[in-house]
């Protein structure tokens, strides 16, 4: 019988390597996902901002509760804030309603809480804070009454619920989705360059190569981002 023996001994270690390799860059790829999720996140909230800035403009009735008086759509007039909240596999992005600090034209003092309260349509009482006469104009007439006066729909209708459908609207629409499938990340994220650049390496250094490859490169991907 004639036979021959092959050393598979550092074959076979490669491979274990390579193996390892695959499972350490699956591994990386989680670890650095919350951080594209928060490019992701913050490019959404920019893109968000600059649209009901200009749904304000187009549609003051249902938005202008939002800024300070007389700037709607103003972008340094805004009584919102928008926030993100980033998991390992979920963006949450969501607002607060600040209060206001100019004063309308004919009053002496802040409607702080306009914003909330024209979104909710929660009705206001109105009367007289420092003499026994309130005064006010109703088209184009002053009006003198020592009554209060109650406002069912301070901001009108339009107002009650304005922010939020602006809101939704953008995340219901292909807006938030358009983040992702357009551009440059789109590409970058469908040819992983990175893996097949360092399996060299990989199959020498393992899991550890492996899980510093998929983190620095699904880290670089939020640079992708328009």
């Amino acid at each position: 019988m004639i036979s021959a023996t092959f050393e598979t001994s550092l074959f076979t270690k490669m491979m274990n390597n390579i193996v390892d390799y695959s499972i350490g860059f699956t591994e990386g790829v989680q670890k650095g996902k919350p951080r594209l999720l928060s490019s992701l996140a913050d490019e959404a909230i920019s893109i968000l901002e600059e649209y009901l800035d200009a749904s304000a403009r187009v549609d003051p009735a249902s938005l202008a509760h939002v800024y300070e008086w007389d700037n709607s759509g103003n972008s340094s007039a805004r009584l919102f804030e928008l926030n993100k909240l980033v998991s390992k596999n979920k963006v949450k992005i969501f607002a607060n309603l600040l209060t206001s600090q100019s004063i309308k034209d004919g009053s002496k003092e802040p409607f702080y809480d306009k914003a909330t309260i024209m979104e909710r349509g929660i009705p206001v009482v109105i009367k007289p804070k420092t003499s026994s006469v309130l005064a006010f104009d109703q088209n184009g007439e002053t009006i003198f009454t020592s009554k209060e006066i109650s406002v069912q729909d301070p901001g009108g209708a339009a107002a009650e619920g304005g922010f939020q459908k602006a809101f939704s609207s953008f995340f219901d629409g292909f807006a938030s989705q358009a983040i992702l499938s357009s551009g440059n990340i789109a590409n970058f994220l469908k040819n992983p360059t990175d893996y097949s650049r360092n399996l060299r390496a990989g199959s020498v250094g393992g899991k550890m190569i492996g899980i510093s490859t998929g983190y620095n490169w699904i880290s670089r991907a939020g640079g992708m981002i328009d």
